[in-house]
């Protein structure tokens, strides 16, 4: 399992292909900056097997005991250096039409607020169950989740809050080719235990 090494001699190049397993959460920022990258170059890599493989990052802070940027107690008073940090990785990563961070990344009580993005698992449980019935649709589908939350105005109301809901992630499912009966297969398996079991394993295997 390798996860970098692009630029390698001829004959490394010509042996069996690297296998790059990417973890990613949507609702992280620098997960969808690694994503535009590999969507933008997975066709020049020829010899590179991506798997992508949706987690929570939540659920890895708590197996890790860390505590996310945004959700530190000293998180305001490196507020404006972390807007910088991104800032500098939209310039790099050159996506100059991403958008801020969603007015309901946290719920209006904070990180532990369940209506809050943060704590909802709805959209990278359908990823989940995406890989289970329609794997061959798992990329167009993370690409407009992702677009979704950091680069669709239309999804974003007057107070800058993104909406999501099961309506919201069947249409996305129709966008992304999959047909009526499996959108809605796909909609429901969100909350059946062998989707919840498969990203809890995933979650373990990126911790371990």
């Amino acid at each position: 399992q390798t996860f970098a090494v692009l630029s390698r001699p001829a004959a490394v190049a010509a042996m069996a292909a690297i296998h790059l397993d990417f973890y990613y959460d949507c609702l992280s920022p620098f997960s969808y900056f690694a994503f535009v990258a590999l969507r933008r170059y997975c066709g020049v890599w020829k010899d590179v097997e991506i798997e992508l493989r949706p987690f929570v990052l939540a659920g890895v802070n708590a197996k890790t005991g860390n505590v996310p940027p945004f959700a530190r107690p000293w998180s305001q008073s490196t507020m404006k250096e972390q807007v910088q940090h991104l800032r500098r990785n939209i310039e790099f990563f050159n996506v100059p039409d991403m958008l801020p961070m969603p007015a309901n990344f946290f719920g209006p009580d904070g990180p532990a607020d369940r209506r809050g993005l943060a704590r909802d698992l709805r959209y990278q449980r359908l990823l989940v169950a995406v890989r289970r019935f329609h794997p061959e649709k798992l990329w167009q589908v993370t690409g407009l989740l992702f677009d979704h939350i950091w680069a669709s105005r239309a999804a974003r109301d007057g107070a800058g809050n993104v909406a999501m809901d099961e309506a919201v992630l069947l249409e996305l499912c129709h966008r992304a080719g999959i047909a009526e009966e499996g959108s809605r297969m796909c909609v429901a398996a969100i909350g059946d235990e062998e989707t919840k079991r498969l990203l809890a394993a995933t979650i373990d295997e990126a911790v371990a």
